[in-house]
């Protein structure tokens, strides 16, 4: 139980580690690149906490490791949500600016990108990623991976009740 508590109070300050060690290394950003190190290096205080507080069975290890990971990835979706959230950048968008109309939100996204950049920059994106082809306004899904992601999101989508737009 006080290996629970250590870890959970560890794990309130994985946004503090993944902020401090960005600057500490100088990365341009805190972006979701930036996880994988700022993760094992969580990960590997988790496990030097359990080390000073005493010896543990493979259950145990095996406890430590999944909650180590599930407050890290409650971590991850939370900044994903803030950073690459269409709905919550619509708020701040208009939070910041009192009220927008529109037109004004349509152009006003992102810092005057607007949501058109916002499609071409996923659209580009999973370009990048091998999962569709662009030639010129035409998008295609890309076989296999795109397929296979594809047909994975229609199974979630009916496996959860999701409908069109979920």
């Amino acid at each position: 139980m006080t290996l629970i508590i250590i870890i959970s109070v560890i794990s309130l300050f994985i946004p503090f580690l993944h902020v401090g060690l960005s600057r500490l290394i100088k990365w341009k950003s805190n972006s979701m690149k930036t996880m994988l190190p700022v993760f094992l290096f969580y990960f590997f205080l988790c496990f030097l906490a359990a080390a000073l507080v005493g010896r543990y069975t493979a259950p145990d290890i095996l406890a430590i490791c999944s909650l180590v990971i599930f407050f890290w990835f409650g971590y991850m979706e939370a900044f994903s949500m803030i950073c690459r959230g269409f709905s919550l950048h619509i708020i701040v968008d208009i939070l910041q600016n009192r009220s927008l109309s529109l037109i004004e939100i349509n152009e006003n996204y992102a810092d005057g990108k607007g949501i058109e950049w916002l499609l071409r920059k996923r659209l580009y994106d999973l370009r990048d990623l091998r999962l569709v082809d662009i030639d010129g306004d035409i998008v295609k899904i890309r076989r296999p991976f795109g397929l296979l992601i594809g047909l994975a999101g229609l199974l979630m989508k009916r496996v959860l009740k999701m409908g069109e737009g979920g």
